[in-house]
C-alpha cells in the first residue's frame, strides 16, 4: 500500500538538549518517555544496551540521522538522558 503525499506527519522534536526520561528499570524493563511523551518499554540489562534502543528509536521514530549523547546515567536508575547535535534525515 502507498500513502498518498503528505499523509505521514513527521516528528520533530524540539528542546536543546533534547531530555529523554528513563522512568525506572525492573526486570530488565526500562520505562522511557521521549520528548513528545511517547512511552516505552525497552528490554535492556546495561545502560549501553538501553542507549542502543534509544538510538534506533531515534533514528526510525523520529527520522534523526546523526546525534549525539550529552548525558547518559552511570546505572539503569531513574536519571535524564540529554541529546544534543541533532540532525534530521
Amino acid at each position: 500500500m502507498v500513502l498518498p503525499p503528505g499523509s505521514v506527519k513527521r516528528i520533530v522534536l524540539s528542546g536543546d538538549p533534547l531530555e529523554i526520561k528513563l522512568l525506572g528499570y525492573r526486570d530488565w524493563e526500562a520505562v522511557v518517555v521521549y520528548p513528545d511523551g511517547n512511552t516505552r518499554h525497552h528490554q535492556a540489562s546495561t545502560v549501553n544496551d538501553l542507549l542502543d534502543k534509544i538510538t534506533g528509536q531515534l533514528k526510525t521514530r523520529y527520522n534523526i540521522e546523526n546525534f549525539s549523547f550529552k548525558e547518559v546515567p552511570q546505572a539503569l536508575e531513574p536519571s535524564t538522558i540529554k541529546i544534543g547535535e541533532i540532525s534530521y534525515a
